[in-house]
Parts: C-alpha cells; structure tokens; sequence
C-alpha cells in the first residue's frame, strides 16, 4: 500500500493574486499518517477549487483511497478528487514539445524543458537524499529511529 505523508500546495486565491506555498508533512512517530493529512488537505483545499497536478492518477487514487477510509472526510476528499486538471494532458497529447524533454512527458524533463535557465526548476540540482517519490518512501519511515540532527536534514530534503 502506498501510503501518503506529505503535500506541497501553491496557490493563488484570486486573479492576479499572489502565489503563496502551504506543506504538509506528517509526524515521523511511526504512527499512520493517513488521517492527520486527509484532514490537512481538507483544511487546506477549500471545496470546488481548480486542483491542478502533474499526472494525476496518483493523487486521484490516493484521494479515493483516504475518502474510503475516513468516511466522514470523504464528502470533501472526493470533491478535492473530482477537481483536479492533469498538467501532464497537453505533453501527452502533443500539444506541447520541446527537443529538450528528449521524448519523456516526466515532469523531471519537462520542467527544466520548459524553464532551462532556471536551476531551481531541475531535479538534478535537488540538495539532499530526496530526489523522487522512491527516495521519500524509502526515507520517511526511518525518521523515527534517527538522531535529532538526522531527523531535522531528512524532513528538510523531504
């Protein structure tokens, strides 16, 4: 099972507004941390927004997951799920390309693709032990057992 422990939001909230960052990351107790965030999410994402991601099924399962298993999450779960826009549509569909994402549609290639002369944008250039969603997995569960110092470097790369 794949189970969710963190969340990265940018949002603006209106037309011209600003755009502001909320994250979640769940306590590394060794406790699940299924709950804690579907309520997050909820406090976080306000009912019949747009929710935009990249290559969606991930989320969209994962959403659908929690709102069967917190029923009295899942009115506000399943309106998350039913709003989310998949980023990934128009590279797939191939209505967007550039030699630079060298025939992927990942968004490891397609981000700096699109921003090459932003080095923040790339995934190469992340600091730390978490360059994707394997080393997370990998790293998260193992917090609980590190040293403060240790716990404090592997929730920053997280």
């Amino acid at each position: 099972m794949q189970v969710c422990f963190q969340y990265s939001l940018h949002y603006i909230e209106h037309e011209g507004g600003e755009l502001k960052h909320v994250a979640y990351l769940a306590p590394s107790d060794g406790k699940d941390p299924r709950r804690p965030l579907a309520e997050a999410l909820c406090r976080d994402i306000p009912e019949d927004v747009c929710i935009m991601a990249y290559n969606d099924p991930f989320e969209k399962t994962r959403i659908k997951e929690m709102a069967e298993a917190f029923p009295d999450l899942a009115a506000h779960l399943m309106n998350i799920h039913a709003h989310i826009v998949d980023l990934l549509i128009p590279f797939r569909s191939g209505h967007y390309y550039r030699p630079a994402m060298g025939g992927s549609f990942s968004i490891k290639k397609v981000l700096p693709a699109l921003f090459p002369n932003d080095s923040q944008l790339n995934y190469d250039n992340l600091a730390g032990a978490v360059h994707n969603g394997g080393d997370a997995m990998t790293i998260y569960p193992k917090i609980k057992d590190m040293s403060p110092d240790e716990q404090q470097a592997a929730r920053q790369a997280l």
